[in-house]
């Protein structure tokens, strides 16, 4: 959860709700598979040269299972990175 950025925000609203509706729901968790296919990634290159920020989108297909819970979804990531770090901006279904 400490990559998901100050700014991050999701259909489930901004960071603060997304982090405590992640902890609830990975407190229930004992086992986890996460297979990804189709994955992508996109530089938007208007801040390909921006130096210190540069924002990527990542699509991919997620099949997820765990001990109670199991979905299959396209997904959408949005990326930014500063001073040399990755962080999380939005995390949701691809349109």
């Amino acid at each position: 959860l400490a990559r998901y950025d100050a700014d991050f925000w999701s259909p489930r609203g901004g960071r603060e709700a997304w982090v405590d509706y992640k902890r609830r729901v990975l407190a229930t968790k004992t086992e986890q598979t996460i297979r990804l296919e189709r994955r992508a990634l996109f530089a938007y290159p208007d801040t390909a040269g921006m130096g210190a920020e540069r924002l990527v989108v990542a699509r991919f297909h997620q099949d997820y299972d765990s001990n109670n819970y199991r979905g299959v979804m396209d997904k959408q990531l949005y990326l930014r990175r500063e001073a040399g770090s990755w962080s999380v901006l939005y995390e949701g279904p691809a349109p």
